[in-house]
């Protein structure tokens, strides 16, 4: 019962900040300056009557909040409107992009996750040794250097190794679309990996000099055994940096599903952001703001599926 009571009231905590933060992007877009009407006639010239047509429509003569409360009560109902540009619906455009940046984000994070805990758990038990030399350097450089720019390196190696296949772009099938995301996922997952190795080899080095570590090897038990215990204790460091990395692909799609040319949601959110579409950038900010806040929501609980201490805490 507890752990329900504490999956609402960590919910109950994220709303408010939703509405905050989607009120925020509202309010900026209103106050930008510029005429939503222009947006939408384009280069065409409108009369005054068909001017104050699309006020009306799409109540662009309401106060601040009472557009807020409008766009807030159809987004329960699960419509974002139309765009200003196309007058196209909002809904298909972010259901034709979403699998896009949603795989883009859970390759990376998956990638990131799986590559930095591997690597890391390699360093500390071979700690010291020329394996863990090779991975610090190998984690410092992805560290140091920007997702993009690993993008762009990856992109032109693998284009001057493979000149004939495509790396970027739309795609038709499944297999293709597998194709596509997976070096772009990659490149998103690398600084990941180079952050979640280094927590991991320290947080392991940590536990495998724990004295209860010392004792069951001094005991004769496996170093497989030992290794896969401290692991279990050294995983909520890593797993809030993972939801941390949430948070941080996200962000970090806009630029790799730039460089790819990937039809995502982030694509879609400059887009909007450059022609003035206020429908579509709200629509996508929100989608963008939704799955940080689950995740968040989801590694909170995971803590007390990890930790015993936590798990007694909210049980």
């Amino acid at each position: 019962m507890r752990v329900f009571l504490y999956i609402i009231k960590r919910i109950a905590i994220s709303v408010p900040l939703m509405l905050i933060a989607t009120f925020v992007v509202f309010a900026m877009l209103r106050l930008s300056g510029i005429d939503p009407v222009n947006v939408m006639q384009g280069e065409s010239t409108i009369s005054p009557e068909v001017r104050e047509a699309l006020i009306q429509q799409f109540g662009l003569d309401k106060p601040l909040l009472t557009q807020y409360g409008y766009w807030l009560m159809n987004l329960l109902q699960g419509d974002f409107g139309l765009d200003y540009v196309g007058r196209q619906s909002v809904n298909a455009m972010i259901v034709a992009r979403l699998p896009v940046t949603l795989g883009l984000v859970v390759g990376g994070l998956s990638i990131g996750i799986c590559g930095g805990i591997c690597l890391g758990i390699t360093a500390a038990v071979f700690r010291n040794s020329w394996a863990d030399r090779v991975i610090s350097v190998i984690t410092l450089l992805l560290t140091a250097t920007p997702g993009f720019l690993v993008a762009i390196i990856m992109l032109l190696l693998l284009v001057w190794l493979f000149p004939q296949a495509s790396f970027i772009g739309t795609f038709q099938t499944p297999a293709e679309y597998i194709s596509r995301l997976a070096l772009p996922s990659l490149a998103l997952g690398c600084y990941s990996i180079a952050m979640i190795a280094r927590i991991t080899r320290t947080q392991m080095i940590e536990q495998l000099n724990a004295q209860h570590s010392v004792a069951a090897q001094a005991r004769g038990l496996r170093q497989f055994s030992i290794v896969t215990h401290g692991f279990r204790n050294a995983m909520i460091p890593v797993l809030t940096v993972a939801a941390i990395f949430v948070g941080v692909a996200v962000a970090g799609t806009v630029l790799i599903e730039t460089v790819f040319s990937l039809p995502g949601l982030s694509s879609l959110l400059i887009n909007g952001i450059k022609s003035y579409n206020y429908p579509v950038v709200q629509a996508v900010s929100f989608i963008l703001l939704a799955i940080f806040f689950v995740s968040s929501i989801v590694a909170d609980i995971l803590y007390g599926v990890v930790d015993p201490r936590v798990r007694n805490v909210i049980s």
